[in-house]
C-alpha cells in the first residue's frame, strides 16, 4: 500500500542532527512506569534522573524535571526542543508525561519530537529485539537497528504480541539518557503536531477494558464523520502518517496529494479531531489505494474498515473502476482487511518497500458489477 517516498523520513539518519535538536533538549519518558528525565546539549548528556511514578506518585515527575534542568545548568526558558518517549507502555504514566511535554512545548513555543520508547534501551550494535511487559500475558515488541557508532538508524515497532513471541527478545529498560543515540532519527522524523499528537498507548486503558467486559459492549466514543481533506488538515494527516508507517510520506507529498485533481483524500473525524485518512489516486477506469491510516489512539474501533468502505463507495458510484493496492507481505492484518473488501492477490513486487526492505503483495478489486 505504501509507495517508497523520495523524502523518506525514517531512512538511516546519516545526515546527522539538524535544527533545534542540536541545542539544549529536555528528554522525558515513562513507558515502563518509572519516569526518566535527561538534559542534553549539542547531543551530549548533561544530567539525568529516574522517578518512581506508581501508586499515584506522578506528581513527583515535574519537580524532577526542574531539578534535572537545574543540575544541568539549563534554564527552562533556554530550551531549544523537547523530546519524549511516545510509548507504548504504562497508560497513566505516558499520559502524564505526554501532557507535560505538550504543555512545555506549547508554553515555551518550541518543537516537540517523539521517538518510540523501546528505542531508549541500551543495546549492542546490530539488530536487536526488545520487549516490554504489557501484562495480560502480552508484551510490546520492537526491533532496533543500531549502527557501530551507537546511533539508532531504524525502529520496527511490532506492537502488542503474545508473551510467547517475545521469549527471544531482551527486556527493554527505556531511559531518557539513551536519547543521545536517537537525535538524528528524531531530527529526520521532524516535530509532531501539538494539537493532534498523543502517546502510543499500545492498547486500551485497563479501566476501559474492565468497563467493556462488565457491560458487554464497547465504550461509546464520539461520533465519526467523513469529509474530503483540506489544506488545514495537513498537520493532523502528517502526524498520523509518521506514527503509522516506517517509511512515512513527507509533508510536501501529502500536501500535493490533497491538492491533486487525480487524488481523492478523505479524512475521518471523531468529534472535532481528525483520527484517520485515506488517499486514492484515480486515472480513468483504474484507481490505486495509496494510503490508509488511523491514529493509534483511535484504533480497534473499526475506523480503518469504515474508512476503506467509504473510499471504495466513492469509486463504486462511478461504476467500472478497478482498484489496486500494495501491502507489505508481512502485514497480515492489513491483507485480511483488504480481503474483506473483495481485494485478491494478483502479484508480488520484490523489494518494493524500504525501511525495512520488503516485498509487496499486489492486490486487485474488480469493478462493482464487472467480471473478475
Amino acid at each position: 500500500m505504501k509507495k517508497p517516498d523520495t523524502n523518506d523520513a525514517s531512512a538511516s539518519p546519516r545526515g546527522g542532527i539538524i535544527g533545534p535538536l542540536r541545542g539544549s533538549v529536555l528528554v522525558m519518558d515513562a513507558a515502563p512506569g518509572p519516569g526518566t528525565v535527561a538534559v542534553l546539549r549539542a547531543g551530549t548528556l548533561l544530567a539525568d534522573t529516574s522517578v518512581e511514578m506508581r501508586s499515584m506518585e506522578e506528581e513527583r515527575f515535574f519537580p524532577a524535571v526542574l531539578a534535572t534542568l537545574e543540575r544541568a545548568g539549563v534554564a527552562l526558558g533556554s530550551l531549544d526542543a523537547i523530546l519524549v518517549g511516545a510509548g507504548p507502555g504504562s497508560f497513566t504514566a505516558l499520559r502524564v508525561v505526554g501532557a507535560i511535554a505538550k504543555g512545555l512545548a506549547e508554553g515555551r513555543g518550541i518543537p516537540l519530537f517523539a521517538v518510540p520508547s523501546l528505542a531508549l534501551t541500551a543495546t549492542p550494535p546490530g539488530v536487536t529485539s526488545v520487549q516490554l511487559d504489557a501484562l495480560r500475558e502480552e508484551c510490546y515488541l520492537a526491533t532496533l537497528h543500531r549502527e557501530p557508532s551507537g546511533a539508532i538508524s531504524e525502529v520496527e515497532q511490532l506492537g502488542c504480541r503474545p508473551a510467547s513471541e517475545c521469549a527471544e527478545a531482551i527486556d527493554a529498560s527505556p531511559h531518557a539518557r539513551e536519547a543521545t543515540h536517537l537525535l538524528a532519527l528524531a531530527s529526520a522524523l521532524g516535530p509532531v503536531d501539538l494539537v493532534s499528537w498523543e502517546p502510543l498507548y499500545g492498547r486500551l486503558a485497563e479501566a476501559q477494558v474492565k468497563w467493556e467486559a462488565a457491560h458487554g459492549r464497547p465504550l461509546r466514543a464520539a461520533p465519526i464523520a467523513f469529509r474530503p481533506a483540506t489544506a488545514e488538515d495537513l498537520p493532523a494527516i502528517v502526524s498520523i502518517e509518521r506514527r503509522s508507517f516506517s517509511d512515512p510520506w513527507s509533508e510536501a507529498t501529502v500536501s500535493e496529494a490533497i491538492a491533486a485533481p487525480t487524488d481523492h483524500c478523505l479524512v475521518v473525524t471523531q468529534g472535532e479531531f481528525v483520527v484517520g485518512y485515506g488517499i486514492v489516486r484515480q486515472v480513468g477506469p483504474e484507481a490505486e489505494l495509496l494510503n490508509l491510516a488511523v491514529h493509534p489512539s483511535a484504533r480497534r474501533q473499526g475506523l480503518g474498515d469504515a474508512l476503506l468502505a467509504e473510499l471504495l463507495r466513492g469509486l463504486d458510484v462511478q461504476g467500472g473502476v478497478t482498484v489496486f493496492l500494495e501491502v507489505r507481505v508481512s502485514n497480515l492484518a492489513a491483507e485480511t482487511l483488504y480481503r474483506r473488501h473483495a481485494f485478491v492477490p494478483v502479484g508480488r513486487r520484490r523489494d518494493y518497500y524500504e525501511a525495512p526492505r520488503e516485498d509487496a503483495l499486489l492486490m486487485r478489486r474488480a469493478p462493482v458489477g464487472g467480471d473478475d
